[in-house]
């Protein structure tokens, strides 16, 4: 099972090893700063629709929702990376990645659908 190293990451990005370790001193680090990342990103998005709610009860169970959601796209984000990783991910998983994505963020199955139809038909022109 191969591993991903920082001479992967490095020459994936097209930088210098020394520009890694200027910012972080092993992978690890890399991957806390990226889901540091998602966290912060989720968080603003779930903000801004909690202030659009007034009822309480809405709110609570907005929050426990959010929470949720927050979770299950952490978890989709960090098996598809380890997947990616360990050469398990092909381009046609990619599809079933974005829905349940989507999915988890509260989108109804049908417009998860649809609005994957409409990317993959706007990638093909």
């Amino acid at each position: 099972m191969p591993s991903v190293t920082v001479e992967d990451v490095t020459k994936q990005a097209r930088l210098a090893k020394g520009t890694f370790y200027s910012h972080f001193r092993q992978l690890d680090e890399l991957g806390a700063a990226v889901a540091a990342e998602i966290v912060e990103a989720f968080t603003d998005i779930a903000e801004a629709s909690r202030h659009s709610i007034t009822d309480p009860v809405e709110v609570i169970a907005t929050c426990s929702s959010i929470d949720v959601g927050f979770d299950l796209v952490f978890g989709i984000v960090v098996q598809t990376m380890r997947s990616a990783s360990e050469a398990r991910l092909s381009h046609r998983d990619v599809p079933d990645i974005v829905q349940g994505i989507l999915r988890a963020l509260g989108v109804k199955p049908a417009d998860a659908e649809s609005a994957l139809r409409r990317v993959e038909h706007g990638l093909e022109k």
